[in-house]
């Protein structure tokens, strides 16, 4: 310390200056004397990319020998100038990295804020409900487009509302007659499969239809909230391509990123509506008891019984009397004599 403190010796410097003040902060702590001193080379990659034409320049040109110590204010600049060339463009990459996340963590507001409502509240019935008219519209608008009833693809709907058992009859005359064909069927489609969802509730049971409902949301979201998280990650590995048409890619990623999201949302109350409607309850009955048969394991010898005895084979006879002797095919009783002896 009388010598004038710690010494920082340093061969290069880092892209941010940050690193290079906390290294300088070394050699003084807490108010104790010290010093620091860097060495550079103009084939630093720190110079070599951001600077050093104009100052290889400038040695030749005043003919200075190779490894001349140079130092000058205008070098100082130059370090520093680079220095915050490569701090902005590595802003600019943190930047970039954060709107692209920016798309998913928007979807993710979304996906939560669906889950926590199916958590924090028993009876989901109005979510449900909901969905099941967001899913008869986009029948409807699918199979029904327009207020002309014969231009209707019927029996498409038809087939769709017997895959979720409502037993729905749609006259095409019947619709006519309305001053909206289109929103009377809607009405109809809806309010039927309302009754049925609301039968089928009553019929298995309130308090096991609300727990059954929460299990079945909670289990197609998460499995559905996974898919598209692949899915997304997919489209920003090879987003990339679309430069080659003078088009941004983040914009594309966004443009692209929200279809998909309102496609797997659409697909998840589909999903969820078609699952409750055909799912079926069952009281469970309890099984009879299976009587199990424990086989023997070993051999069986019977007539005469042996006497094993200082490690020799006695024999002797008995008067008419006979003994059971079970020989086990594991060696237990080995097992066990041998442990005594040992202990």
């Amino acid at each position: 310390m009388a010598a004038g403190g710690l010494h920082i010796l340093g061969t290069e410097r880092h892209e941010a200056r940050r690193i290079d003040n906390q290294l300088r902060g070394r050699s003084g702590r807490q108010g104790d004397p010290g010093s620091s001193r860097f060495y550079l080379s103009l084939q630093d990659d720190l110079m070599r990319i951001f600077g050093s034409d104009r100052i290889s320049g400038l040695m030749k040109w005043a003919n200075m020998p190779e490894g001349q110590e140079i130092e000058s204010k205008m070098v100082s600049n130059a370090i520093a100038r680079a220095q915050k060339r490569v701090e902005g463009h590595n802003f600019d990459i943190r930047k970039h990295l954060l709107e692209y996340d920016d798309v998913m963590n928007r979807q993710r507001i979304v996906i939560y804020k669906m889950r926590n409502e199916v958590l924090e509240n028993e009876d989901i019935s109005p979510l449900i409900s909901g969905f099941i008219e967001e899913t008869v519209e986009n029948q409807i608008v699918t199979h029904c487009e327009g207020n002309n009833p014969s231009a209707w693809n019927l029996e498409s709907l038809k087939e769709w509302s017997d895959g979720l058992d409502l037993n729905l009859q749609i006259d095409e005359v019947e619709f006519k007659k309305s001053k909206n064909p289109q929103l009377s069927l809607f009405e109809k489609v809806s309010s039927t499969a309302k009754l049925k969802y609301e039968s089928k509730a009553e019929k298995i049971g309130k308090d096991i239809w609300k727990l059954l409902e929460r299990n079945i949301f909670l289990d197609i979201l998460d499995h559905r909230w996974k898919e598209h998280l692949y899915s997304m990650d997919h489209l920003r590995e090879g987003i990339w391509t679309v430069g080659y048409s003078e088009r941004n890619p983040l914009v594309e990623y966004k443009l692209q990123g929200f279809r998909m999201f309102d496609t797997a949302i659409e697909n998840l109350k589909n999903e969820i509506v078609n699952f409750i409607f055909r799912v079926e309850v069952s009281e469970n009955s309890k099984l009879p008891e299976e009587k199990k048969e424990y086989k023997k394991v070993g051999q069986e010898i019977t007539g005469g019984f042996q006497e094993f005895s200082g490690g020799n084979l006695n024999r002797s006879q008995s008067n008419g009397s006979s003994v059971t002797v079970t020989t086990s095919s594991g060696g237990g009783t080995e097992r066990k004599t041998s442990r005594r002896r040992k202990r």
